[in-house]
């Protein structure tokens, strides 16, 4: 709920920056055509499970701003195409749309994936927003100066995360780290961190990695043999749907009951 108001919020606040909009008081625009807003965002793939909802709430967000007037007498078009999370696809879709016009830039909820179409609303002068990005790459750290996100940031989730382990699941702790991905890596890299400050001891960083379509790359059976010898009080999974849940599956199957912390 608070992410869909974020996000609602945030659409009406760039509408207004999008025609030079600073007050209400201001006199109507005549508009020959409409503001196009485009999306290159995942319908398909395994980041559809983040980019569809997001992609729900801006279309609401949309249609609200429409119904009262538009901004400034100008009525807002969203339009979305699938990337089917590949980000070659991404990058052209993205060439398509600033290329129609489009004054703002939605991308996919990855800073890994949505790079490449994220450069190129950049490096054309278009704001481009992720509406739920983790991580802190999506900015000038990765070379975007007009690149932003709505979501939280990946340090401050794991913090939590390991705070909460630490005081209320134990003092030890096994990580389940999956490459795939700079969120995922952040993530476990975040909850580390801020575990071993609390005092308490990671036993063991367990690898693992997926393949594009969102399955293990391979299994994990020695990952959970290793686990339970480290016998920790919690385990950190950072990871994604669906090799996460492979993952949480097969530690499950192993024989694992130790309470299991993910993002």
């Amino acid at each position: 709920m608070k992410f869909t108001k974020r996000l609602a919020i945030g659409f009406v606040v760039l509408a207004l920056a999008l025609t030079g909009c600073s007050s209400s008081s201001e006199k109507a625009v005549d508009c020959t055509d409409p503001i196009l807003i485009g999306a290159a965002m995942a319908q398909t793939g395994f980041m559809s499970p983040f980019d569809g909802p997001a992609l729900t709430t801006a279309q609401i967000a949309v249609d609200k701003i429409n119904a009262a007037g538009g901004v400034n007498g100008c009525q807002l078009v969203l339009e979305a195409v699938d990337t089917e999370t590949n980000p070659d696809k991404g990058q052209q879709i993205a060439t398509d749309l600033v290329a129609k016009g489009a004054k703002l830039l939605l991308v996919t909820c990855d800073a890994d994936i949505n790079l490449k179409s994220s450069q190129v609303a950049n490096d054309a002068g278009v704001l481009v927003i992720a509406p739920c990005v983790g991580s802190t790459a999506m900015g000038p750290d990765n070379g975007l100066d007009l690149g932003y996100s709505l979501g939280s940031a990946v340090p401050g989730e794991a913090a939590i995360m390991a705070e909460y382990a630490y005081e209320k699941l134990g003092q030890t702790a096994t990580l389940f780290k999956d490459m795939s991905i700079a969120y995922t890596t952040s993530q476990c890299d975040a909850f580390e961190a801020r575990f071993k400050e609390l005092g308490g001891t990671v036993k063991s960083v367990q690898q693992f990695s997926q393949t594009q379509a969102g399955a293990l790359d391979k299994p994990v059976k020695a990952q959970v043999a290793n686990a339970k010898k480290d016998a920790a009080g919690v385990i950190a999974l950072c990871s994604y749907p669906g090799g996460g849940a492979e993952a949480l599956a097969a530690i499950r199957a192993g024989g694992l009951n130790t309470p299991v912390i993910s993002g």
